[in-house]
């Protein structure tokens, strides 16, 4: 992998690296780490791959100056011309995987689960189909290693087959009940790991992978009749959802649906950074209506959350952040 040996390289404040991209006579594009180590490639070869690239580098061509772009001297005796440098943000190990993606002599290694997800964020975000592809297929390998990780990446980049390997390895693993359980508390912080996936992921292994085909853990079913319905006929939640309506509460949670939960700001601090932020930022606003008429602030006792997510999602979350709550049945 790409690390930070090397020379210095005249005029850029970047080192070469001890990776198989070196400057050749026909490169004429470096691609930078956010570590500082330059990639030398072929503008052609990466704009034929990634549409996010060929626009860069044809607005470079036509302007010479495109946002972070700039211009570097020749770096050495064999590189013809001069070289667009283009600052990625990127680690060098993570560019050296891509860019090993992009010439199809360069067969990539990849040992780390954080150097795929790294891959995968990059090839994403330039679009880069055939990288995206390869990725996928390596990420199934890390799901009997890391299954929840994998299970988050795979909701994260909708990658519905790898989020379903990735659940059956979580219940084979017994991961499932860590999951559930207000003990846990490694779930991983990936974008798109959403608490709808989780309760479709509880629900997966509550019936022991069981399920209807075809299942989704990205998305939800299209058609739901009613939230009474969904506790009705598939009780994976407990059906006493007064237990969040607690008259020393002093925050409301309203879900997309109108229901309201009533909650201790304690509780949620320790649960979740982000609803705690929500509660800070509202009631500071609340606060503030002090200066309002009373009859204005008795319509409001305590502050209220509107939420994106409906009940049954909100009240599964709220039985895993109260550990007097179990949030399946006593039938699992």
């Amino acid at each position: 992998m790409a690390g930070c040996g090397g020379h210095l390289l005249s005029g850029t404040g970047l080192a070469m690296g001890t990776h198989r991209f070196a400057p050749q006579s026909t490169t004429d594009v470096i691609l930078a780490s956010s570590d500082n180590i330059a990639f030398f490639a072929h503008a052609s070869v990466l704009s034929e791959l990634s549409p996010v690239f060929n626009a860069m580098f044809s607005q470079h061509r036509a302007s010479k100056v495109s946002g972070r772009i700039s211009r570097a001297p020749t770096v050495s005796s064999n590189t013809a011309g001069e070289h667009a440098v283009l600052h990625m943000p990127d680690s060098s190990s993570v560019l050296e995987i891509l860019l090993s993606l992009c010439y199809p002599d360069l067969a990539p290694a990849v040992s780390r689960l954080s150097d795929l997800r790294g891959t995968l964020d990059a090839a994403s975000r330039l679009r880069i189909v055939s990288a995206i592809d390869w990725c996928r297929e390596r990420l199934l390998g890390f799901a009997q290693y890391g299954p929840l990780q994998v299970f988050a990446l795979a909701c994260r980049h909708k990658f519905e087959d790898v989020a379903f390997e990735a659940a059956k390895e979580i219940c084979a693993q017994e991961i499932i009940y860590d999951v559930l359980y207000p003990t846990y508390s490694e779930l991983p912080h990936e974008e798109g790991f959403t608490a709808g996936a989780l309760w479709r992921l509880a629900k997966f292994g509550k019936k022991e992978g069981v399920v209807p085909q075809p299942y989704s853990f990205i998305y939800p079913p299209e058609e739901r009749s009613s939230t009474s319905d969904a506790y009705n006929h598939d009780p994976i939640l407990s059906s006493d959802t007064n237990q969040f309506n607690s008259a020393d509460a002093d925050v409301i949670l309203r879900t997309s649906d109108g229901a309201d939960f009533r909650v201790h700001k304690v509780v949620i601090d320790e649960a979740s950074k982000v609803l705690s932020a929500m509660i800070d930022h509202v009631s500071a606003s609340f606060a503030s209506s002090e200066r309002h008429p009373r009859s204005l602030r008795q319509r409001r006792h305590i502050p209220i959350i509107n939420l994106g997510e409906q009940c049954d999602i909100v009240a599964l979350l709220l039985q895993l952040y109260y550990p007097s709550t179990a949030p399946l049945s006593d039938d699992v």
